[in-house]
């Protein structure tokens, strides 16, 4: 299985290929990286442009959770700052990455990993690429790995990757995409690899 190609300015920047058509996105959604060849940090929300101000007050518990991510992640988290004009959707943000399968081991971490990038690079947000990106060496995901998503698979999937992992891959695509389309082969690949709750 294969992703249609994105462009690549293996330099400075990458930029996601439209799932649909293939064709280039336009330059706001270009991933400016910190340095030269792959992000080891995190870069994008300090790039964004917003049309509205951060709150100028920002309640005590949510700046403090903002700074306990901010410490993790090590950049300055726009979106969740954002998200403090109307705090009930910040603090529903971030119940649900809290709630959110974070695997069980070295293998289910990596593996959650890839779908996350998989998933981001599928649907174009710079935001999402940058977070998923982070330290992804830290999850097992090799280098090689990595430029081969950014490149968008135009060989395929890596050896290295398991079958288990191919599938979950592919997986993520298709549901990103619309409208929603599961060859019956695939179905039974998905079946055989994955439990029920796995797959949800």
């Amino acid at each position: 299985a294969s992703l249609e190609s994105g462009t690549i300015d293996n330099r400075r920047s990458v930029t996601a290929a439209s799932p649909s058509n293939g064709s280039d996105y336009p330059d706001r959604y270009r991933l400016s990286l910190r340095r030269a060849n792959l992000p080891s940090a995190a870069v994008c929300s300090n790039k964004m442009n917003t049309f509205i101000p951060e709150p100028g007050r920002i309640p005590f518990v949510l700046r403090l959770a903002i700074r306990i991510a901010e410490k993790v992640t090590g950049q300055r988290m726009l979106p969740a700052r954002l998200l403090s004009w109307y705090p009930k959707a910040a603090i529903g943000s971030g119940a649900l990455e809290s709630f959110t399968a974070h695997g069980r081991g070295v293998a289910e971490k990596r593996l959650l990993r890839l779908v996350r990038l998989q998933t981001a690079f599928v649907i174009s947000c710079p935001f999402c690429i940058d977070m998923n990106a982070f330290e992804f060496e830290g999850h097992g995901i090799s280098r090689q790995e990595f430029e081969a998503f950014r490149a968008g698979f135009p060989a395929g999937f890596p050896e290295s990757l398991s079958d288990r992992e191919t599938t979950a891959l592919e997986y993520a695509r298709l549901i990103s995409a619309t409208p929603l389309n599961f060859p019956s082969d695939f179905v039974s690949r998905l079946n055989a690899e994955f439990s029920e709750r796995e797959i949800v």
